[in-house]
């Protein structure tokens, strides 16, 4: 991965957080776990920040030292 990568996943994990909270503004917890199609558009953003952190984290070396040694890369 190249370092120029990094804003572009930061980006689409942003956007994807963004996308979920609004589906759920407004909504209550009942609702919300009633309406299925509410909670599986939450479950593919939350999906979606995973495959970007994952992609974020296959290269070490682009990420601040402090992440670095929390997982243990430094």
């Amino acid at each position: 991965m190249s370092a120029s990568r990094v804003p572009d996943y930061l980006d689409h994990m942003l956007e994807a957080a963004v996308q979920a909270c609004a589906y759920v503004e407004g909504v209550s917890k009942e609702e919300f776990l009633q309406d299925k199609r509410t909670q599986q558009a939450v479950i593919l953003n939350l999906i979606l920040i995973g495959e970007e952190a994952t992609k974020l984290l296959k290269d070490k070396k682009h990420l601040p030292t402090s992440i670095r040694r929390c997982l243990g890369a430094a």
